[in-house]
C-alpha cells in the first residue's frame, strides 16, 4: 500500500514493470480539491491503451485506487492517436509511459495531442533534444524520434506530436568520459 500522489506516474511505471499491483491511499485527501486530477486520469487512460488486462478501481472521492498491471503491448506496434489533458503539457505523458513503452511486447507508434509547452513541465523541444538524444543511446538498430507537427500553448492546446519508441532488446553500455567541442549554441522560444 502506497500513500499520497508523489510521484504518480513513477509507481504505476514499477508496478508495470514489476508486474505488481499495487494499491494508492489518501490521494490528496486533505486538499481543497481531494483525489485525482484530470491529468491523472487522463495519464491512466493512456496507459490502459498501452497495455492489455489492466484494471483500474477508483473510490468514488478518487482518494484512493488499485491498479493490477497487464501486459505492455503497446498497441501491439499499431500506431493510435490519444488526446491529453490540457493541463498539463505532453511531456507529463511522454515521460510517464518511455519507461513503460521500451519494455513492450512490440514499438510504440503514438500521435499524442495536447499542450506542447507550458510553464510546469519541460517543453517537447526539451524532450526531443535531451531525452531522446539520452535514450537513443541505449537503443541498438532502431531509433527513437519525436515530431512535433503542431505547437499548442495552455489552455486551449491543439498541439501535436508523433512519437515512436522501439522496445529494448539489450542493454548497451556507454561512457560519458570524452566531453567534446562545443561546435554551436543553439536555443528554442516559443
Amino acid at each position: 500500500m502506497l500513500n499520497g500522489s508523489n510521484y504518480f506516474r513513477v509507481k504505476i511505471a514499477y508496478s508495470l514493470l514489476l508486474n505488481k499491483p499495487i494499491e494508492i491511499r489518501g490521494i490528496r485527501e486533505n486538499s481543497i480539491n481531494p483525489g485525482l486530477t484530470e491529468y491523472e486520469i487522463s495519464f491512466l487512460k493512456l496507459i490502459e491503451k498501452i497495455t492489455n488486462g489492466t484494471k483500474i478501481e477508483i473510490s468514488k472521492t478518487g482518494t484512493m485506487m488499485k491498479f493490477s498491471p497487464g501486459v505492455i503491448t503497446n498497441n501491439y506496434g499499431d500506431d493510435f492517436e490519444f488526446e491529453c489533458h490540457n493541463s498539463r503539457c505532453l511531456t507529463y505523458y511522454l515521460e510517464g509511459i518511455v519507461p513503460i513503452a521500451m519494455y513492450g511486447k512490440e514499438s510504440l507508434n503514438c500521435t499524442l495531442y495536447g499542450v506542447t509547452n507550458d510553464n510546469t513541465d519541460i517543453s517537447v523541444d526539451t524532450f526531443k533534444s535531451v531525452t531522446c538524444g539520452l535514450l537513443q543511446k541505449l537503443v541498438i538498430g532502431d531509433t527513437i524520434s519525436l515530431d512535433i507537427k503542431k505547437r499548442g500553448i495552455y489552455p486551449i492546446g491543439g498541439g501535436m506530436v508523433k512519437f515512436k519508441c522501439p522496445i529494448v532488446t539489450f542493454l548497451n553500455h556507454f561512457d560519458w568520459i570524452e566531453e567534446g567541442k562545443v561546435k554551436r549554441i543553439r536555443g528554442m522560444a516559443y
